[in-house]
């Protein structure tokens, strides 16, 4: 049995002197993450403007759930 279930999950937090966003994706059985640097603090449509971009955001590569 197959589980194509997709989960995203994105935190920002300050890393001195920049806000970060890290991605978080589950896909299946598959784990992967990416960080996109912001610079100054994230409004709200700039965490928009990324997720309509979403599928240009650089994920590395993927790792097995346990």
């Amino acid at each position: 049995m197959s589980c194509n279930n997709t989960s995203i999950k994105l935190t920002v937090y300050f890393e001195d002197p920049f806000w970060v966003g890290l991605f978080e994706r589950s896909q299946g059985h598959r784990y992967q993450v990416a960080r996109v640097v912001f610079g100054s603090e994230p409004k709200s449509y700039d965490i928009m403007h990324i997720l309509s971009d979403y599928h240009q955001i650089n994920f590395g590569d993927s790792i097995p759930l346990v």
